[in-house]
């Protein structure tokens, strides 16, 4: 059997590897070979159990690369990093990664296109993960991201893609929202973006489809 000291050795080589992993993906020179760290860094996290990724900071550490505003490199690096933990960890990564929706949906209006991609693969991969049963705590996500102030136009297009989506993928937990849907789409009608209004008018043309 293992020492403590033998134990405690393996754990600090552990936090140091993913750590070393977490450096790499904000400097790497290409968005291949970020998504393949990212992928390494995932499969690591699995083998070690998804707490792993409290225990070494890999969640806060992400969030916070999110919110570079100095590095586009370093944002997409965390946004791909983030895909990679929710198609490696699938559905049991749904309560972990779900809190940082929020944020990257604010990175759909990012000025750089390639962190852009990178926050709608990263979203998708969540969304992907997300049992019906959820939908209630995604919906006030998607509500903030389309009518709260100071939202960027792509913002509120990714968010009513995603609502649309979700209309689909749970459309019974949709339908039971809808008189809080409603009200929040119809102003999108009126918004001064026409993309803002396309999306808007897809989604109720869904919802009336389905009646």
């Amino acid at each position: 059997m293992p020492s403590v000291e033998m134990q405690n050795g393996a754990a600090a080589t552990e936090m140091n590897e993913l750590a070393e992993m977490l450096s790499q993906l904000y400097t790497a020179a290409t968005s291949e070979e970020c998504d393949a760290i990212a992928r390494d860094m995932a499969a690591r996290v699995q083998k070690e159990g998804l707490i792993s990724l409290k225990t070494n900071n890999i969640l806060a550490n992400l969030e916070a690369e999110c919110k570079n505003k100095k590095s586009g490199l370093a944002r997409e690096g965390a946004l791909i990093g983030i895909c990679a933990l929710a198609d490696v960890l699938g559905r049991p990564s749904e309560p972990f990664l779900m809190p940082l929706l929020p944020l990257i949906l604010d990175l759909y209006a990012d000025k750089g296109p390639v962190v852009q991609d990178a926050a709608s693969r990263a979203a998708l991969a969540i969304m992907a993960n997300m049992p019906s049963q959820s939908a209630p705590i995604v919906l006030p996500i998607l509500f903030q991201s389309i009518g709260g102030p100071g939202k960027k136009w792509q913002t509120k297009v990714g968010a009513l893609q995603i609502l649309a989506d979700l209309s689909n993928a749970s459309p019974i937990q949709v339908g039971v929202a809808l008189p809080e849907i409603i009200p929040i789409v119809k102003d999108c009608l009126s918004d001064t973006k026409k993309e803002v209004n396309i999306f808007s008018l897809l989604f109720v043309i869904i919802i009336v489809k389905r009646k």
